[in-house]
């Protein structure tokens, strides 16, 4: 019987992805960017659906390029929010005590 504790042999291959020679692979398959960004199965196709992630089809294989896997899952300076800009009220207004008198 199968040790849940342990990871299936299908969850080990896709978090490491082979490199030949030093070079690291173009793409990924889908079942690896959900085990290295911690995203669901809808989330990602969702993002490839709506173009957020660079697909190659190879035959039947859906592939995502690395590129776009890296630019959305890596921070860059658009992706940064501005920590001084304000933040929204989302509470009542107080009430003007000078107007009440």
């Amino acid at each position: 019987m199968f040790n849940k504790s342990q990871p299936k042999r299908d969850d080990l291959k896709a978090t490491t992805p082979p490199v030949l020679g030093g070079i690291a692979p173009l793409t990924m398959t889908v079942a690896t960017f959900r085990a290295v960004s911690g995203l669901g199965n809808t989330k990602t196709w969702e993002l490839i659906k709506t173009g957020k992630l660079e697909t190659v089809h190879v035959g039947r294989r859906t592939l995502i390029t690395h590129r776009s896997a890296e630019r959305l899952l890596l921070p860059s300076p658009d992706n940064i929010q501005n920590s001084e800009a304000p933040r929204a009220r989302h509470h009542r207004p107080r009430k003007n005590r000078e107007a009440q008198s």
